[in-house]
């Protein structure tokens, strides 16, 4: 069976929408880790965050 291929705009919104939704889990992440109080764990995660930032930034440039 081949593979279907797909649309290269549909491909990149799913990309941004990915990347949207992992953005969204590492705040909601951080912020749970802050309450805890877990600073190296915060920081992880920030830094993960900012990253995530990036990552959408990148495929927003690529239209």
């Amino acid at each position: 069976m081949v593979p279907k291929v797909a649309n290269p705009t549909e491909v990149q919104g799913h990309v941004r929408e990915r990347i949207a939704y992992i953005e969204e889990m590492l705040a909601q992440l951080g912020q749970v880790a802050r309450a805890e109080r877990e600073d190296m764990l915060a920081y992880l995660l920030d830094m993960a965050y900012e990253e995530a930032r990036e990552a959408a930034r990148r495929a927003d440039m690529k239209d």
